[in-house]
Parts: C-alpha cells; structure tokens; sequence
C-alpha cells in the first residue's frame, strides 16, 4: 500500500475590512469577507458614497447584522439595499439585529414598494420572531400579480408563512440560518450574538463573536490531475481527510 499526502486545495480567504465614513464618524461598517460570501455590520449614514472608494463590491446572498436599532447603525443601509434590488443581487439578504429589526422592517416596507419584498429580517432574544421575504424573481412576479396584491402587501408575512411549505425554493426563510434558536449558521461561519443591556433601561445592544467554518476552500485543479484522482474521490478526499483508490490512499493535508 502507498500512502500520498498532498494538498489538494487553495485556502479559504478572510478579508476583514472597517469602513469608515471619517473622523467623526464613530459608527463604522464592518464587512466580513469570506471567499464570495460577504457579511456586514452596521450601516451609518453616508455609507453609499464611500463604497466604491473601500473597493467593497456588491454580491449576492449578502448577510446583515446590526448591533443597535438606532438611526447611527441603520440610515446608510436604505440605499444599500435600493442598490442591491437594481442589480438583482438582493434575493436571500437578511437583516439581523436585536429585537425590533423585525418590526421595523416591516412598518417601513411601504418606502421600498416591491424592492422591500426581497429582504427578511430576524430578531435575536425574542422567542424566533422573523420576517419572511422573497427570493426568486418569478415568484416576486407571481406575487404582484395577484388581484389582491394592493390589500396583500401589507399583510405579506402572514402570507408568505402561509405559502412557505407549498413554496420552500421561492420563500426566504431567516429562521433556517438559526441553530437552537440561538445563532447563525451557514457553510461559511458561524455568528453568535452576545447580548449587552444597561441597567434601568430596555435598550439592547448586540456584539458578535464569529468563527469561521473549517472550508477546504477551492481545489487545485492541476494538483488533481498530475495526481489522477478521479472525480468522482474528490468530495470524499475533502469530507473525510482520505481515500483510498485502487490501493492507494490519498490524504489531503
């Protein structure tokens, strides 16, 4: 028997970036990059006209979180998600924040019209409240048309709850990003919100402590080939460490 250890994959790559407007700005976004997963905290006002100048691009499935609900953390997210909805990257977005981002969201759905449908939002520390949205252009479509839409709109949660077993690819889910009713999770990264109350007071705050998956990353192509592992042995060589082929075990370190 030979044993081969090689490494049959490029790392994961981490960008962390702190954008900030100014100075005075004491409120800065935050984006987590991982690989062409992108993660955001906070949005204070102005945050629009800086982007390009942070070389921080749009991309799809983009997650938010926000530690306060107060205009200093949310005001440059609007046009953000304008932004988003006219690049049609805005589908499966959601907006995560102490209790009260629900709520929010869904009073000022009206501002945004049909773009406002496309985003959820979830509320941490408060019993699994969420708000559902849209993510598919032809469900979007399906959805205006109907001859109650005018009426619908502004019951479009308990809606979309309704539809959500009918229509799982069609309806985003917030909930299914939260493990034990406690944090987020996805094949990238794990983030935990840490609650934080002054005392006399029934303002929260949120922190978020996150740890990044254990992600092979991308395979070397050429490796693979030089080495003539079949394809079909890749996802196990990746899953389990190793994998034996034909007498041969190969160990991807």
């Amino acid at each position: 028997k030979k044993t081969i250890k090689t490494s049959l994959t490029i790392p994961m790559k981490i960008q962390f970036q702190i954008v900030q407007l100014h100075q005075k700005n004491y409120i800065p976004t935050i984006v987590l990059s991982l690989d062409n997963k992108k993660y955001f905290f906070n949005f204070p006002d102005g945050y629009q006209r800086y982007v390009k100048d942070h070389q921080v691009k749009f991309t799809k499935g983009s997650q938010i979180f926000l530690t306060q609900m107060s205009t200093d953390h949310v005001t440059g997210m609007f046009g953000y998600l304008l932004s988003l909805y006219q690049q049609k990257l805005g589908y499966g977005v959601n907006i995560f924040g102490p209790p009260g981002v629900v709520k929010y969201f869904n009073d000022i759905k009206f501002l945004f019209g049909i773009n406002g449908l496309v985003y959820g939002a979830y509320d941490f520390f408060a019993q699994d409240k969420c708000m559902y949205s849209i993510k598919t252009q032809q469900y979007l479509e399906k959805v205006i048309s109907l001859p109650n839409y005018s009426s619908l709109f502004y019951k479009m949660n308990e809606y979309l709850e309704g539809e959500l077993k009918k229509n799982p690819k069609d309806i985003n889910n917030p909930k299914s990003f939260i493990k034990d009713q406690k944090f987020y999770k996805d094949e990238a990264i794990e983030i935990h919100p840490i609650k934080t109350q002054a005392p006399d007071t029934d303002k929260i705050c949120v922190s978020y402590a996150c740890i990044p998956n254990k992600i092979p990353g991308k395979v070397l192509k050429d490796k693979v080939e030089e080495l003539k592992i079949p394809k079909k042995n890749i996802q196990e060589i990746l899953k389990n460490g190793q994998a034996t082929i034909d007498g041969v075990t190969f160990r991807a370190e």
